[in-house]
């Protein structure tokens, strides 16, 4: 590595939209393929786009949304066997889950995933995974919210507030002398940044200086840690309308019933990872990534269907990724 050259780590996250193996015992139900082939087109779609983005962006880490146990297996074993593979809950009933993926080595360390209480069983477990270098730890806390249904509001608020004490625990930990330790939060939070749930849950605000800010007395009181929402900077169109540009996303997540771009998929860090000493996030790497096969010929990602035989569509949602610059060894 060249001395100017600091050392770095890629993330990235993608929900890949009902990505369940074939299972004869589950065929007959939705979200799930009705036949062999239908799995085999689906699994030929998402290696394409995967393929892509490790050609391209070469993820460290990578977190996928809506998969199944054996499907992530699967996909590991196909295309991912330099990664080893974090699924956070294989009970019955716990089907379309988050399958974290981190590259083999000791940089990176599992963790116990986090559960919230006061949610339905089925609610998706949120996997931990530690990033260690230069006396640096990043915990990395990967997210997917229920989305919808009866209080649904509810449950997100409650899965924001086990965030957040999981954080602030990890955070002034008196225990943990070895390293500085900072937090990554990052997946499908199933709203948008500007919802209530992080100005009364998490304390994520769209500027920097509100995360970097000296702490209160009341903050240890109220256990409250302060994140920067780097996703707010992801809301709307790229590009100017006279501006030339080959492709066009306005959002992370594209709902085809309403014709609404919205930027579900989201990255929260805390105030120690910002500025310009590492670590920290490199936002200016922090992007939306169209992957083949995403984005069809109306100009918007479409969700898998399988028609007769036919194969149309990858996943709704695009992907995320960035960078976390250390500091020299």
């Amino acid at each position: 590595m060249s001395p100017n050259v600091l050392p770095a780590i890629r993330f990235a996250w993608w929900n890949v939209n009902n990505f369940a193996h074939y299972d004869v015992a589950h065929a007959s139900e939705p979200r799930w393929p009705r036949e062999p082939a239908a799995y085999a087109a689906k699994c030929a779609r998402v290696d394409a786009a995967l393929q892509h983005l490790v050609a391209t962006q070469a993820p460290d880490v990578l977190g996928l949304g809506e998969i199944t146990a054996a499907a992530a297996e699967e996909l590991q074993s196909r295309l991912l066997s330099g990664y080893e593979l974090i699924f956070p809950d294989a009970a019955p009933g716990a089907q379309f889950q988050i399958a974290v993926f981190h590259r083999t080595g000791a940089l990176f360390q599992q963790q116990w995933p986090l559960f919230a209480d006061g949610v339905p069983r089925t609610t998706r477990g949120m996997p931990l995974l530690d990033c260690t270098r230069a006396k640096h730890c990043v915990r990395f806390i990967f997210c997917h919210w229920t989305a919808f249904g009866d209080n649904s509001e509810t449950y997100r608020e409650r899965l924001a507030e086990t965030v957040s004490a999981h954080a602030y625990d990890f955070l002034n930990d008196p225990t943990q002398t070895a390293t500085i330790p900072h937090v990554v939060v990052l997946g499908d939070l199933n709203i948008e940044p500007f919802a209530t749930v992080f100005r009364d849950r998490l304390n994520a605000s769209r500027d920097r200086d509100r995360s970097r800010q000296r702490a209160h007395p009341s903050d240890r009181e109220v256990r409250r840690v302060r994140f920067y929402n780097a996703s707010w900077r992801l809301l709307g169109e790229r590009h100017a309308h006279d501006e030339a540009a080959s492709q066009q996303w306005a959002g992370t997540y594209y709902n085809a019933g309403d014709r609404a771009w919205h930027t579900y998929d989201q990255l929260l860090v805390t105030g120690g990872l910002l500025g310009s000493s590492p670590p920290y996030l490199e936002e200016s790497s922090l992007e939306i990534v169209p992957l083949p096969g995403c984005i069809e010929a109306g100009g918007k990602p479409e969700a898998f269907t399988w028609l007769s035989g036919v194969a149309s569509g990858l996943s709704d949602h695009l992907p995320i990724t960035g960078r976390i610059i250390f500091p020299a060894s």
